[in-house]
């Protein structure tokens, strides 16, 4: 079933197209704040963003769930870089065997003292094996800015796709070992009020951050409530010493791989759920959290 009112030529979708429908979105229809959408234009410009992913028409359908992962690529998770990945390909293999995978779209988006926009609204199906290439751990942190660029990215293509006749949801995950000392333009305010925005405007977004425990003597709870998430998840991320032997380094390893597992396993299974309920007409709320991840 293809979506009504095709705003979009097939192929790419540019930020101009964005910016026509974020000023629809303010002078037509009030589904935003001119604050909000100049804020939106402003972080994707700065990223240098170019294309947000493929146009409503190459996309198909009538339905949408744009899927969001902001990934800690900070100094602090560089032991366990490796396994990180590894879960992040297990969660997404889990989605891509999922009913329903082909409604949904993600983005990646990689930060340490920088911003990275590993790719944009890709087709769930289309995104190959990541390595290296795409997720590695080095530098500093600077979690408010790759926050407030995921919102501002998953909301112009939300927005164009609202105007093309989809129903969207907004699935939003955010990691972090939460010691942000490098974000230029945002801060937990700034993204707290965006979420804020999205909550008044009664978008279906869930929003959920996960703490990851590292030598960072950190209060996620806090971190959470400050930028405005209504779901926080912990994990502890063991830190292997120096001097440990083999057999201790294995073992801690081992440790910390099993808990990244059950916690990428509660996404996935979290997120097929939603999806599911999305294609299905079923139950998906309109507020950020509520219970996003609440399944065994």
């Amino acid at each position: 079933m293809g979506a009504s009112n095709k705003s979009v030529a097939s192929g790419k979708l540019t930020m101009a197209d964005a910016k026509v429908a974020l000023s629809k979105a303010v002078t037509e229809h009030h589904a935003l704040s001119q604050d909000m959408a100049d804020q939106v234009i402003a972080n994707l410009d700065n990223c240098g963003i170019d294309e947000l992913g493929l146009s409503p028409a190459t996309l198909g359908g009538s339905i949408a769930t744009i899927l969001v992962f902001v990934a800690d690529g900070s100094g602090s998770v560089e032991q366990v870089q490796d396994i990180i990945l590894a879960q992040l390909n297990e969660m997404l293999d889990a989605l891509k065997g999922a009913k329903g995978s082909e409604v949904v779209t993600v983005t990646l988006i990689r930060f340490n003292h920088q911003v990275v926009v590993v790719f944009s609204n890709k087709p769930l199906d289309s995104i190959q094996q990541l390595t290296t290439a795409e997720y590695f751990a080095s530098g500093g942190t600077a979690f408010f800015d790759a926050c407030a660029m995921g919102i501002s990215n998953a909301l112009a293509f939300e927005e164009v796709l609202i105007q093309s006749g989809y129903t969207t949801e907004v699935l939003f995950l955010a990691a972090t070992d939460g010691a942000d000392r490098d974000s230029r333009t945002a801060t937990a305010q700034t993204v707290s009020e965006m979420f804020a925005e999205i909550r008044k405007r009664k978008r279906t977004w869930y929003a959920v951050m996960i703490g990851l425990h590292t030598w960072e003597q950190v209060d996620f709870k806090q971190v959470g409530h400050n930028c405005g998430f209504e779901q926080v998840e912990e994990v502890t991320l063991p830190q292997i010493p120096a001097d440990a032997s083999a057999a201790d380094a294995k073992r801690i390893r081992y440790e910390c791989e099993h808990k990244l597992r059950q916690l990428f396993s509660r996404v996935s299974k979290s997120i097929i759920r939603q999806s599911q309920a999305h294609i299905s007409g079923g139950n998906v709320g309109n507020t950020v959290g509520g219970g996003f991840l609440d399944v065994t």
